[in-house]
């Protein structure tokens, strides 16, 4: 797991200005996890995995999401500086995407500092830190597997995820970590399901309304979804080719069975769906 900076903490970038410093140095310890509970005002683990912790804590009074990895190699720290991390490619391609109207978690600040040693006070690890808003709400991988949406929000869900794929192509982008886990469900309404996106760091580039890309990325989400046991059904697959595809071209009919036929290749040669770090 890797700690939050609390320790010589600067700034690299930030949105919002305020003593980052002090508020990193303010977060209270013991942790909450899965298993444990912290004390009021704890910071909480949502994710940890080989590359990173993923931490939601209170800074600057709201409720904040901090995406943490530690610089341990020389690589890392030369990455870094050149704004080439992680998080520096989530900062870019967030900030492209809400000036063009897309629901993403806003980047407040990139922090680097000294993660507390193991069962010490003293510095311990050089880590840069993602500050991102809080959105609330659960994943759409997460509605998948508790199955708590009626049949028409679950269509609905299926068309915003088209239309989010052919919005990206039309603007010449698609995002390679196009996972259902990193879409959040932020509001179930009459009119429709409203999505926002967490990790947006590998958005690139690719030809404007590519059937290729938009298959890429709906083929991303099945595959998480099968390789966590709650695959979609077909019906609803069919309603997020058809809703990319009637926005891309005018021979639609032709295309969502091109785009179909895309999407079932990349899935049948993936191999072995099961992610390595199960999100649910």
């Amino acid at each position: 797991m890797i700690e939050l900076p609390v320790h010589r903490v600067r700034v690299r970038v930030c949105a919002i200005r305020c003593d980052w410093s002090s508020e990193f140095g303010r977060i209270a310890l013991p942790v909450k996890t899965r298993e444990t509970e912290g004390g009021d005002g704890a910071a909480q683990v949502l994710k940890d995995h080989a590359r990173g912790t993923v931490w939601k804590v209170g800074l600057h009074g709201d409720e904040c999401v901090c995406k943490c990895m530690a610089l341990e190699s020389l690589w890392m720290r030369l990455r870094s500086w050149a704004r080439l991390s992680p998080a520096w490619k989530y900062w870019k391609s967030a900030r492209w995407l809400r000036k063009r109207g897309f629901v993403v978690a806003e980047p407040l600040a990139i922090v680097q500092g000294r993660a507390r040693a193991e069962g010490q006070e003293a510095s311990g690890k050089l880590v840069e830190c993602l500050v991102l808003e809080y959105l609330p709400g659960q994943t759409v991988l997460a509605h998948c597997a508790a199955h708590d949406f009626l049949c028409s929000q679950e269509h609905q869900t299926a068309r915003e995820i088209g239309l989010l794929a052919a919005r990206l192509s039309g603007l010449g982008r698609f995002n390679r970590d196009a996972k259902l886990s990193n879409l959040i469900v932020t509001g179930v309404h009459k009119t429709g399901v409203h999505l926002g996106m967490i990790d947006c760091a590998d958005l690139r580039r690719c030809p404007v309304h590519d059937l290729g890309s938009i298959a890429r990325m709906l083929a991303a989400g099945y595959i998480e979804a099968l390789g966590c046991c709650v695959p979609p059904r077909r019906s609803l697959c069919m309603r997020a080719v058809q809703t990319a595809t009637q926005t891309t071209s005018k021979e639609a009919k032709a295309a969502h069975k091109e785009l179909w036929r895309a999407v079932a290749a990349i899935v049948g040669a993936h191999g072995n769906p099961m992610p390595k770090d199960n999100p649910l």
